[in-house]
């Protein structure tokens, strides 16, 4: 095998310097007329002098937000989880950078306001107008829409797993996200909560109270699944009942979820010795900050 069949010599043969120097003056020329591009690249501090020479990175920067508009305009504000590439003018010369579309930034900001965030990341994107509008959740849903307008209640919504109640407070909870900048929120799956938190509770009670004050000044907190965690007087007396009456005392908007009635509820915390005072305080410091139990039912949905 003679030299020129090896390696990459048979592919450098196949370019030659004028066809490269062709393409780059036809793509200066197209860069240097379009002038959505050029306005974009002004907001960069990059002037239309600039191009010429710089026209690799300035290609690849087109490139990938011309892939990122694609995919919004026919997918709306779904991540689209392009690479882009950023351009910026610093200190006499222009700086590549990586950065991320616009729609993941703002995603990734909205569940930044969260200080618990235990729901799926897509569900960020639910709002009001998500909600599949099935008879049997119009209570429910006339709450939450009381509760975007500013009602102060306490919601507290049973039923069997899987009808739709955590997908439906988050929706609302997003559009309170949106409206609201300077208000705070968290949805704890509190089973999960619970087993983090007091496996070595004396170890890290510091830790416990912490957290427990944080949730308790949250402005809405949704306590998923609740009733499904261990239930011991120790739980009860360092996380539950402390955070509910904290907010209660704060006059910060609860949410409970649980698939069990606030007569289920109370009946299983009175089970064992002296837990009876325990739960009739447990079941009327709720009964007391919400209009009335909502129960979820229909089918299985999620």
């Amino acid at each position: 095998m003679s030299v020129k069949e090896r390696g990459i010599n048979p592919i450098i043969a196949q370019f030659a310097t004028s066809d490269i120097d062709a393409f780059y003056a036809q793509e200066l020329k197209r860069v240097l007329a379009d002038q959505t591009l050029l306005n974009e690249l002004a907001k960069r501090g990059i002037t239309k002098e600039m191009v010429d020479g710089n026209l690799g990175n300035i290609l690849d920067f087109e490139r990938t937000h011309l892939e990122c508009d694609t995919f919004h305009h026919i997918h709306g504000d779904k991540p689209c989880n392009t690479q882009l590439v950023e351009l910026a003018y610093e200190n006499g010369r222009i700086i590549r950078k990586l950065g991320q579309c616009h729609h993941q930034i703002k995603l990734d900001q909205m569940r930044l306001r969260y200080l618990f965030a235990d729901f799926p990341a897509s569900w960020i994107n639910n709002r009001i107008k998500n909600i599949d509008t099935q008879r049997t959740r119009a209570p429910l849903l006339q709450e939450l829409l009381n509760l975007i307008k500013g009602d102060k209640h306490w919601l507290y919504v049973y039923g069997r797993s899987g009808r739709g109640k955590t997908y439906m407070v988050v929706s609302a909870l997003n559009e309170l996200v949106e409206k609201n900048p300077e208000m705070s929120f968290a949805v704890i799956d509190f089973p999960q909560f619970v087993s983090e938190n007091m496996v070595d509770y004396f170890a890290n009670r510091a830790q416990v109270d912490y957290l427990v004050t944080a949730l308790s000044n949250v402005d809405y907190l949704v306590i998923n699944k609740f009733g499904n965690e261990e239930l011991n007087e120790m739980v009860r007396n360092a996380i539950t009942m402390p955070l509910l009456s904290n907010r209660d005392s704060n006059g910060k908007v609860t949410i409970i979820l649980s698939t069990l009635s606030l007569e289920e509820l109370e009946s299983l915390h009175k089970s064992g010795k002296n837990n009876q005072v325990r739960a009739r305080q447990l079941v009327e410091t709720i009964k007391d900050n919400i209009k009335s139990p909502i129960e979820l039912g229909g089918a299985k949905v999620y």
